[in-house]
């Protein structure tokens, strides 16, 4: 691919943006984090971003600047590139420079990104607030990876009834989820699965 990005769609920057961690040089095939040996493997990659381990780094490898930038905002990349141009019209890296920006208390919001974001940030926050059901008892994820529990029931129980099927599988997906008995809001609720997750229903004979 890199070959024919750079004669065939005569690509001047090659920036590689793939989920997956740092890993190791001598890593394997099919490994989950494999940043490192994409770059020592593979010529004329200009930078990679990574995005899998939720670590932030800047770290360099054979002149390759690969970046992590955290999770949740936690903190910014920046790349900054000099270019330089070709004879024939083909503008080349000289130069580059990477970074990562990490907010704290003392970071002061963007009054233009606060002003333009206000509207979806209100209709968010109600729903999220917006009340979910009354809970007869706590969900407790402390225990939810080594014996029965409540949260792990009722995840198991919705997925049974959303999909018509007879078994269920899924593991507790965090052992720090608590949420006590009572009105419960959406916001809470979704803790249980954060990410976007899709449920696949299998028939076996």
């Amino acid at each position: 691919i890199i070959p024919k990005l750079r004669t065939k769609e005569k690509a001047d920057l090659v920036i590689v943006a793939m989920h997956s961690g740092l890993g190791k040089v001598d890593g394997h095939v099919g490994d989950e984090n494999a940043a490192l040996r994409l770059a020592e493997e593979v010529p004329g990659i200009d930078a990679i971003l990574t995005g899998h381990t939720h670590q932030p780094f800047s770290v360099e490898h054979k002149g390759v600047p690969i970046l992590q930038a955290s999770c949740w905002g936690k903190a910014l990349g920046v790349l900054d590139f000099t270019l330089h141009k070709e004879p024939k019209g083909h503008w080349a890296v000289v130069a580059h420079q990477a970074q990562l920006l990490k907010p704290d208390d003392a970071t002061v919001p963007d009054p233009e990104v606060l002003a333009l974001t206000a509207g979806i940030r209100g209709l968010t926050e109600r729903y999220l607030d917006t009340l979910a059901t009354n809970l007869e008892t706590d969900l407790d994820g402390r225990w939810g990876r080594i014996e029965d529990s409540p949260l792990v029931q009722l995840v198991q129980t919705v997925m049974r009834q959303a999909t018509g099927a007879q078994l269920s599988a899924a593991a507790c997906n965090s052992t720090r989820i608590f949420i006590p008995k009572g009105a419960t809001s959406v916001r809470q609720f979704y803790a249980l699965e954060p990410y976007e997750d899709h449920v696949a229903v299998i028939r076996v004979t």
